[in-house]
């Protein structure tokens, strides 16, 4: 059984303005592509995300952004597709990082999440659905920010399923990506803690 874990993201859920009801349509298109709904322009004989993800052996696990808010999407109703919350965390003594450290692939969108990952040197799929609106409103501390995303770019429903295949496949098509921007982004170290401490306190 694979094990992915999802930065629930702006791209999917929470990027426009909800004066003009695109915020809610957006859920709906979402809600009915995880379970397969034709009236949101998944075909009928196309299963959902969530069904996909069951023929796959693959868990996706949704971990909603702490001020997002919630937009009631029933995934009680889904065996694979899972969501946790901060108090599943603090009711099972774990936080996200260790769950992170024994999942087999990350999805998020543009989270510094994606740059902490890199140390497990695992796949990571990237939601670019709403990039260019993200970059003209809260726009990115890079100037080329798709230089820092090694991994699968994603638009679509069409392109998270490919995804998840080569998840469940064992297909990792950008380590050496990956790798170019670990040797840049991370300061390799066998203890982080005393790497922190010794920048914060250290003055000579």
């Amino acid at each position: 059984m694979r094990c992915l874990i999802v930065g629930w993201d702006v791209a999917l859920a929470d990027g426009f303005e909800e004066e003009d009801g695109c915020a809610d349509r957006d859920v709906q298109r979402v809600d009915g592509a995880l379970h397969g709904d034709e009236d949101v322009g998944v075909g009928s004989d196309t299963p959902g995300i969530g069904e996909l993800c069951g023929q796959l052996g693959v868990t996706l696990l949704v971990k909603l952004h702490q001020i997002q808010r919630d937009y009631n999407i029933d995934f009680d109703s889904m065996n694979n597709i899972k969501r946790i919350t901060n108090d599943d965390f603090e009711n099972n003594g774990v936080n996200l990082y260790e769950l992170l450290a024994v999942t087999d692939a990350l999805i998020t969108d543009y989270s510094s999440v994606a740059i902490d990952y890199l140390i497990v040197d695992k796949p990571i799929g990237f939601a670019r659905e709403d990039y260019e609106m993200y970059k003209a409103t809260r726009g990115f501390i890079f100037d080329d920010p798709l230089q820092y995303m090694p991994g699968h770019h994603m638009y679509g429903i069409d392109d998270l399923e490919h995804f998840l295949h080569d998840i469940a496949n064992g297909s990792d098509p950008y380590k050496a990506d990956r790798d170019r921007v670990k040797a840049e982004a991370i300061h390799p170290s066998t203890c982080y803690c005393e790497e922190i401490a010794k920048a914060i306190f250290d003055k000579d």
